[in-house]
């Protein structure tokens, strides 16, 4: 007769339990009170979940199609990102030597905070070679770097299909003429959102409202939608709550990728869509000296378990060598150390985590079509 598994050992080992014998055991430890009820929790945008799902909560076969997959970069690991550190520009040469230090210590990529309104991108990308690294952009408002950008790899002879990155616009602008220049740049996304800080619905509501407009904007200007998808990407906060911003990632992806097929777009996949995490400063006396690296290392978990594709964490001071070197070796910790590179979608079917998503979606679409039916 031959032995049994190992799996199967272990379930003749261990009974099958249902969610009520959880409540029955649970109940002994809140006073013969309804677990369910007494440990409940209520997050930002007042959804309130649950300590325990199983299965009869949410069926699991409508997530096969929205599991992260393996990254194909190989050197990045299966649950691939890019380690992108924050450098603010004032003046293109003080910036370009930043860039430099973070590459060269550690940053697969800068993400660059244009905060002039035109910018000189052979200086301030002086030495850096672009297809070897990500470099994004933040800016607030229209000015001439789409067309820099073009201009620079024109004359540095790099090839479209290996320039990654993107920039983020705090103020989504309208169809500008340069944007259709980015049209063969299929890893650079040149209508990237910048989603401000709020609660998780209202983040995904505002990305989703932004990311049609710029779409909209796009086909109204003869630009083939397939392009005009690939041009979006959005950058989020992940904060210290931790399963929220893991679902919020989540739940993003999953219904940008609704969106595309609204469009038409069938070759579209989840996949597709570049997300950026922001791991901002937490300003808080009672952790001084190090909550911020404290919140930034649970924060960067989760964008991480979320799915992000390039992370940024800021230092709690950026004139401060130490805190910067704290903030761009999260990432590398949590890869290099952590292994949370290993494994594609760690946190798939997780029956908790897959209800807070399918909740949040839900109340996001919500507030998205209000944004909508305003216009």
């Amino acid at each position: 007769m031959p032995e049994r598994s190992i799996l199967e050992e272990l379930q003749a080992s261990f009974q099958k339990k249902e969610k009520s014998d959880w409540i029955h055991i649970a109940s002994t430890e809140v006073n013969a009170q309804d677990p369910l009820k007494k440990l409940q929790w209520i997050d930002k945008d007042q959804l309130t979940f649950l300590p325990y799902y199983d299965k009869s909560d949410l069926p699991l076969d409508y997530r096969d199609n929205f599991q992260l997959q393996p990254d194909s970069r190989i050197f990045l690991g299966q649950r691939g990102w890019y380690n992108l550190s924050p450098v603010a520009v004032t003046e293109e040469r003080y910036a370009n030597e930043a860039s430099h230090k973070h590459v060269m210590h550690g940053a697969d990529g800068i993400i660059l905070d244009i905060r002039k309104k035109d910018v000189k991108l052979s200086t301030l990308l002086d030495g850096i070679e672009w297809p070897f690294c990500n470099m994004s952009f933040v800016s607030s408002e229209e000015t001439s770097l789409p067309d820099e950008i073009i201009n620079h790899c024109n004359n540095k002879s790099y090839s479209s299909e290996k320039i990654e990155g993107s920039i983020f616009w705090r103020n989504p602008p309208s169809f500008m003429e340069s944007f259709r220049q980015f049209r063969d740049f299929k890893k650079f996304h040149c209508a990237g959102i910048f989603i401000e800080h709020s609660t998780p619905s209202v983040e995904i509501a505002n990305a989703l409202f932004h990311g049609v407009n710029s779409v909209n904007n796009f086909i109204d200007n003869d630009v083939a939608t397939e392009i005009a998808l690939q041009s979006i990407s959005f950058s989020l906060t992940s904060d210290k709550e931790f399963f929220i911003s893991i679902a919020k990632f989540k739940a993003l992806r999953m219904l940008w990728y609704q969106v595309s097929q609204a469009y038409g777009c069938t070759q579209f996949k989840p996949d597709d869509l570049h997300l950026h995490a922001r791991s901002e400063v937490l300003v808080d006396q009672n952790y001084y000296p190090h909550g911020n690296m404290l919140k930034s290392t649970a924060s960067s978990i989760a964008a991480i378990c979320g799915g992000c594709n390039s992370l940024t964490v800021y230092g709690e001071d950026e004139d401060n060598t130490m805190m910067q070197r704290m903030a761009r070796n999260t990432p590398v910790i949590l890869r290099e150390e952590s292994y949370l590179s290993k494994v594609a979608d760690p946190l798939a079917g997780s029956y908790a985590l897959e209800v807070m998503i399918n909740t949040l979606a839900k109340e996001s679409w919500q507030k998205f079509q209000s944004l909508s039916a305003d216009l």
